[in-house]
């Protein structure tokens, strides 16, 4: 059975689809169902889906951005897109992601049927393509990349432990293929001179006599296991695809080289987990090493990911001057601090690229900080700290490392821009409307608006005055005021009476704040309109 999950901002269409299509009989498990792209990530983590059937058009995260983030996990996944918009446009974009159909509005039944069995042919024959046989036993891809992302026990549960002792006794280890320099390479390159260069990886990975099999893509490189029955061979096999993805690169695209990192290389299956966490670990110093290199997890990087552990703990980098020119949406003041530290790393040396990954985890976690404090949802913004961190950790060099922190930061400030204009408009309206109805409380202060609109008070307070050109406590007053002038006009209440209706603890205070805000005393006011009132 080939799992799916279906997500559609239209709960009728999602439900509808759940549940009149014969997902068993087509050899389909449907894992869950989503309402917006942000659920809909949080099911391709959990599940990485052989197959997803999502509407273009999605609070949260588009179609086509589910389409190429579940390809990100599992680079088989077959995608269809379903559109209530005969739009052209949509079309190439789901193309350009590698969606395997797009289908409009209103769903008919054969058709997404149809399309649906498609997906279980296209991933039958890819099982059947990834599948190797080594002696006598037969190795699946999708038992491969369960022990990889799983780990042994989730693995036990599905096929028993007979199978896992059956397979174990074989040699795995694990490569990623990345073009050198492939971000700024791509801002000069057209998408489809993009595509053609990550098509020749893959095609590398491809001829490789099936000894070589693909199991992640990302910007500008690819990611593959082999199987082998010793150490030598296994290593051998992997060598010979690194050498080939070089050969043709650099035959196709001229001056353009090819990294490759791996893990070590284990002679059981049930290490493949471990050897995932080794090729994130290598891949994380590829800042440390020059373009066309072999880089190898060994225990010296194991050490320096201890060494770094610490120094996290060591060391203070400070990141709260960028946050906060991030904060006020200063593109200007991100660009001065940016300079400053590119200066303080190289004054580093060795040191730089160790300082720029820590500098870039404070940084995000400082952020992801205040924009919680804001009231600000870090996923509505798009923002991933993780993998932010690991597009920048995976940098060429230090110059190309702070022009994508760069760029990543642009694109956070033009966000959370567009997304606080709105935003605070709604909090201050809710804002005002708390304050309305609770201006007589005699303790109502500014700590517990801020908390009723969720955010921090010192927030709360420079928002207030920003969005209504006056301090939170001269507003207060202002209502207050305006309150206690009605009562005079319409009741026989007494000073000391409306004193305590609006919120005052004593007549005195009362009389002194009436006077600073209109000018007069109560008792002065109330005689005047008194005898404005007769004369009228």
């Amino acid at each position: 059975m080939y799992t799916a999950i279906v997500c559609d901002d239209d709960e009728i269409i999602t439900q509808g689809i759940a549940s009149f299509i014969p997902w068993e009989k087509i050899g389909i498990e449907l894992c869950g169902i989503a309402y917006d792209g942000t659920a809909a990530r949080k099911l391709i983590d959990e599940h990485h889906p052989d197959i997803l059937v999502s509407d273009v058009c999605m609070p949260g995260a588009s179609g086509i951005e589910l389409t190429r983030y579940a390809k990100q996990q599992n680079n088989d996944t077959q995608a269809i897109i379903i559109s209530g918009y005969d739009n052209f446009r949509y079309a190439q974009e789901a193309i350009r992601a590698e969606a395997s159909n797009y289908l409009l509005k209103p769903i008919d039944e054969d058709e997404l049927i149809d399309c649906l069995k498609k997906c279980v042919s296209i991933l039958r024959l890819k099982e059947a393509g990834s599948t190797l046989k080594i002696g006598s036993v037969l190795y699946k891809k999708s038992e491969i990349l369960s022990l990889m992302n799983e780990g042994t026990e989730s693995y036990i549960q599905i096929h028993g432990i007979e199978r896992l002792q059956r397979i174990s006794k074989v040699c795995i280890g694990l490569w990623t293929a990345e073009i050198d320099d492939y971000i700024n390479y791509s801002r000069q390159f057209s998408e489809t001179e993009c595509r053609g260069m990550l098509s020749i990886l893959d095609r590398c990975v491809e001829d490789s006599n099936n000894h070589a099999i693909e199991f992640e893509k990302f910007a500008g490189a690819v990611s593959f296991y082999i199987l082998a029955e010793g150490r030598k061979e296994c290593q051998s096999f992997g060598e010979s695809v690194i050498a080939k993805c070089r050969k043709e690169i650099a035959k196709e695209y001229d001056g353009h080289t090819v990294t490759s990192v791996r893990s070590e290389i284990h002679d059981d299956l049930r290490q493949t987990q471990m050897a995932r966490e080794e090729l994130r670990l290598a891949h994380q110093n590829r800042f440390n090493y020059p373009s066309a290199s072999d880089i190898v997890f060994s225990q010296d990087i194991n050490s320096m990911q201890k060494a770094e552990t610490q120094l996290i703990h060591n060391e203070s980098i400070d990141t709260s001057a960028i946050v906060s020119s991030i904060i006020r949406w200063d593109k200007h003041g991100v660009d001065r601090e940016l300079e400053d530290m590119r200066k303080s790393l190289l004054a580093n040396g060795g040191k730089s690229y160790l300082y720029m990954r820590l500098m870039t985890a404070g940084l995000f976690g400082s952020l992801l900080k205040e924009l919680r404090k804001m009231g600000v949802d870090e996923e509505s913004l798009g923002l991933s700290p993780r993998e932010q961190y690991s597009r920048i950790s995976g940098a060429g060099n230090l110059t190309e490392a702070i022009s994508m922190l760069r760029e990543n930061i642009y694109c956070i400030i033009d966000q959370l821009e567009q997304d606080q204009q709105h935003k605070n408009k709604k909090l201050m309206y809710k804002a005002k409307q708390y304050i309305e109805e609770h201006y007589m409380n005699h303790d109502l202060s500014l700590e517990q608006v801020a908390n009723q609109v969720h955010i921090s008070p010192s927030y709360f307070s420079v928002l207030f005055k920003n969005e209504e050109g006056i301090a939170f406590t001269d507003y207060l007053i202002r209502i207050r005021i305006q309150r206690a002038c009605e009562l005079m006009m319409n009741t026989d209440l007494k000073a000391y009476e409306i004193a305590d209706k609006v919120g005052y603890d004593t007549p005195a205070y009362y009389s002194t704040a009436f006077k600073k805000a209109m000018g007069i005393s109560p008792t002065e006011y109330k005689k005047m309109n008194m005898k404005k009132n007769i004369s009228e």
